[in-house]
C-alpha cells in the first residue's frame, strides 16, 4: 500500500558532517499543531517564522477563529528530528502560542 510521492519523502536523507565523520540523519514524515492563543499580536512573527523553514514545510492549513481571536496551524513537514527541533523550539518561545509535534516512525 503506497502513497505515491510520500514513498519518495519518507526515503529521503540529509547528510551532515560531525567532527569529520559523514553522518545521515533520515528525514521523515510528521506533522507540526499550534494554537495561537492572540493572532492579531502573533501573527505576523508567527508568518515569519514558518517562512524561515518553509523548506521543510509541506503543506500548511489553517482555521482562524475570529470570535476568540485566535487561530489553529497545522503543518505537514518532511525533515530530521534535529529540523523539527529547531521549529518547534523556536515556535514554543513565542508567548501565547502552544505547539504539539510527531514523525513518522519510518526511517
Amino acid at each position: 500500500m503506497g502513497c505515491g510521492w510520500f514513498q519518495g519523502i519518507l526515503k529521503s536523507n540529509l547528510k551532515v558532517s560531525v567532527t569529520g565523520t559523514e553522518e545521515i540523519m533520515e528525514k521523515r514524515l510528521g506533522f507540526v499543531g499550534l494554537i495561537i492563543e492572540n493572532r492579531e499580536r502573533d501573527a505576523a512573527n508567527i508568518n515569519t517564522l514558518l517562512s524561515e523553514f518553509g523548506d521543510i514545510i509541506l503543506v500548511r492549513t489553517g482555521v482562524p477563529c475570529p470570535e476568540r481571536n485566535c487561530s489553529a496551524i497545522t503543518l505537514v513537514v518532511d525533515a530530521t528530528t534535529d529540523q523539527l527541533g529547531a521549529l518547534t523550539g523556536r515556535l514554543g518561545r513565542v508567548r501565547g502560542i502552544s505547539v504539539k509535534a510527531m514523525l513518522s516512525k519510518t526511517k
